[in-house]
């Protein structure tokens, strides 16, 4: 049995890796949520770190909060692995640390990035459904509410439950570098809409999120429709 600390257990993403943990492996889990100490990090075989906010408009109006929940967070984590002589990490990033480098959440993702270094895992995230998520483009559309991004951004859409299994295979088999996650296809957000029958509104730029990795498990983004019932 290893032990694996969860940093940011209690979040979206976070909280579906701790379910996965506990309920398909072997391993036990240290739980690291906000205002804990980093001390119980002491011991780890595995550490995984996905406390990053994913407010995308919350970081283009509050940068410097921003700055400090990414890059500073994960500055701190990766010394105090370091002092205690933890080598390697695994960070869950975006890939809007690729895609989005023009807007104040992709230049954080992406600094955050390469505050790591060989030794480290770094998984960036495409497009989420599932769970108990209700905000992004494809709910605003189920909604008829205003969406800001182009119609015509494509996206990788998949399940929160592959992320969460997904992120954990990789890091048990010590996988080094960076990974992008996401669907093996794409759907187009105006098709999305059309199948919906939705009277939402695009404003926005194209937001493309599409992975450049694929993996022999990645799902088809033709579960969105199926898990919205569409």
């Amino acid at each position: 049995m290893k032990k694996i600390s969860l940093i940011g257990a209690n979040g979206y993403i976070g909280s579906h890796i701790d379910k996965y943990i506990t309920s398909s492996t072997p391993h036990s889990i240290n739980r690291i949520t906000r205002g804990d100490s980093l001390s119980s990090l002491e011991g780890s075989d595995f550490v995984i770190h996905v406390a990053n906010p994913s407010k995308r408009f919350k970081a283009k109006n509050e940068p410097e909060w921003d700055f400090n929940e990414t890059v500073i967070k994960t500055s701190i984590i990766k010394n105090y692995c370091k002092k205690i002589n933890i080598n390697s990490i695994s960070l869950v990033s975006s890939i809007s640390a690729r895609t989005q480098l023009n807007t104040v959440y992709g230049i954080n993702r992406k600094s955050a990035e390469l505050l790591l270094d060989k030794k480290d895992l770094i998984l960036r995230v495409g497009p989420i459904f599932g769970g108990n998520k209700n905000i992004g483009p494809l709910y605003d559309i189920l909604n008829n509410k205003d969406v800001f991004v182009s119609e015509d951004t494509l996206s990788a859409y998949a399940n929160v439950n592959y992320y969460a299994r997904k992120i954990v295979e990789l890091t048990l088999h010590r996988k080094t570098g960076t990974f992008e996650l996401g669907a093996k296809d794409y759907i187009l957000l105006k098709d999305f809409k059309k199948k919906c029958n939705s009277q939402s509104n695009f404003h926005g730029d194209n937001d493309d999120q599409i992975p450049l990795d694929t993996f022999d498990d990645s799902p088809s983004v033709k579960e969105v429709y199926s898990f919205f019932k569409i």
